[in-house]
């Protein structure tokens, strides 16, 4: 096993990075390709999710785990299955309504959401067709790991 280091990477492993994949992995664990396709499905269901969030942060913010009647309102949400543990819950879908600013808010984010252009593929990308490529290659293989190391070098 040869340990080689380029690009602020090092290889332990036997496996020889190809060139796009050691200029993807040069970038860092803090970048962020820019995506292809821009799903507004995806888009619909990450704001809703916040929303939801939103709500119950307002709605629990005040009350202590005492006085709040969160496992009521869980114990009306939960079906009754076959399958039945303490240990596994089906995840609640409470979603309370929240003050009227809120409430205001929400509604222009989805106005905004409905009213907005179709998205369209980025002018510009941030990496090559070969590194997008490496990206599918790397995760594939589950025989390493990639972790940050030192001063910034990634150990393969």
């Amino acid at each position: 096993m040869e340990k080689y280091t380029i690009n602020n990477v090092v290889n332990l492993s036997k496996y020889i990075l190809s060139v796009d994949e050691l200029n993807l992995l040069s970038k860092g664990m803090n970048f962020c390709p820019t995506p292809l396709d821009l799903e507004p499905g995806e888009l619909k269901t990450d704001l809703d999710q916040f929303h939801r969030r939103l709500r119950l942060l307002s709605r629990f913010e005040d009350s202590s785990p005492e006085t709040s009647n969160l496992n009521e309102v869980e114990q009306q949400n939960h079906c009754t299955h076959a399958f039945e543990s303490p240990k596994f819950k089906k995840k609640s879908k409470y979603n309370p309504p929240g003050p009227p600013a809120l409430e205001a808010m929400i509604l222009t984010n989805e106005i905004a959401l409905n009213n907005r252009p179709e998205p369209r593929h980025p002018k510009l990308a941030n990496i090559s067709r070969g590194e997008r490529l490496a990206i599918k290659n790397l995760t594939r293989n589950r025989e390493f790991i990639i972790n940050k190391g030192t001063r910034d070098l990634l150990w393969w």
